[in-house]
């Protein structure tokens, strides 16, 4: 190398592309990006019960999800939107390049159980569409 060049040997590394920054211009647009951030997690989710060695089903995997996406459906702020999916980017990004320790996704994961088994039956069983 001449003087002033240097030779660059940086480690290449698979990473998550992710536009965390992206602002959406109608809320149409940003709930198109929340609808793609759920396929995502929905899409990640073998992965990631497997990388975490989770003892936990892909049905109930997504169905928390599912939980986690529907608190926010019926939002009419597009910045606010624009906002969860900048976090859930993170998070998902953050999730699979293994930056959580297992500790933090499985206490994702047994919260919601701990809190099921306080539900009495007859409800647990409405919840679950067993009751007709």
């Amino acid at each position: 190398a001449e003087y002033g060049e240097t030779k660059n040997k940086q480690k290449k590394t698979k990473t998550v592309s992710m536009n965390l920054g992206a602002s959406s211009k109608t809320l149409q647009e940003a709930t198109k990006r929340a609808v793609r951030l759920y396929r995502n997690f929905l899409r990640e989710g073998p992965r990631i019960i497997k990388t975490y060695a989770l003892d936990i089903t892909i049905p109930h995997y997504r169905n928390k999800i599912r939980e986690e996406f529907r608190k926010h459906d019926n939002l009419e702020d597009k910045e606010t939107v624009d906002m969860l999916v900048f976090k859930g980017k993170q998070e998902l990004e953050e999730t699979l390049e293994v930056w959580k320790t297992p500790s933090h996704v499985i206490q994702f994961f047994a919260v919601d159980e701990e809190l099921r088994a306080k539900i009495p039956k007859l409800l647990q069983d409405f919840y679950d569409g067993k009751l007709k």
